[in-house]
């Protein structure tokens, strides 16, 4: 019974010092709070999450509108995605800073885009896509590779960089831009433009 007893005055005691302590424990709360990216206290148009899964200016959102010709030309990266997915959410900052690093290849017809499978589950159904993220790889309208690599910068922005440049070599040698062979140090081959 006495253990009960000093137990129970110890309780006592620490709510007694509580009034002191409180307006510290609150300011500590709030400051918490504040630095918090908890998507309860942001709305979801400013939380860190949110920004993130729009993809931001350096990436094209298609939907089942225009999903054909977004991919209709060149070479296009496309990741498929749902907003609700916590492995989206916790991919989607690594595929946007992909996307802005690698966004120079465009002008050698190289892009990065994504569809929200939420919003244009139809366009995802007919790629056959049965889980999120889903990152495929396009050429000219025609589906040619699914990446099956890890999700992190360093493989992805591996693979983007091989693709692209790959890309960019066959289109120079299309219109006869062919590349030295290694070790000639002419750097492009004699007659090209």
């Amino acid at each position: 019974m006495r253990t009960s007893r000093s137990t129970s005055f110890r309780i006592a005691g620490m709510f007694r010092e509580l009034p002191s302590v409180l307006p510290l424990l609150l300011l500590c709360s709030f400051f918490l709070l504040l630095i918090s990216p908890s998507p309860v206290l942001s709305s979801p148009t400013t939380s860190r999450r949110a920004s993130d899964l729009d993809g931001g200016e350096h990436m094209v959102t298609l939907t089942a509108n225009d999903f054909q010709s977004g991919i209709s030309t060149d070479l296009t990266f496309v990741e498929f995605y749902s907003p609700w997915c916590g492995h989206c959410k916790r991919f989607a900052p690594t595929f946007k800073n992909v996307a802005e690093i690698q966004e120079h290849w465009a002008e050698e017809g190289f892009r990065i885009k994504r569809v929200n499978c939420a919003n244009s589950g139809d366009v995802c159904e007919s790629q056959k896509v049965t889980g999120y993220p889903s990152l495929f790889l396009y050429r000219n309208g025609q589906m040619v590779e699914k990446y099956k690599g890890d999700r992190s910068f360093e493989d992805l922005m591996s693979f983007t960089t091989a693709r692209a440049s790959d890309y960019r070599k066959q289109k120079e040698a299309k219109v006869g831009k062919v590349a030295a062979p290694a070790g000639a140090g002419a750097g492009i081959a004699a007659g090209a433009v």
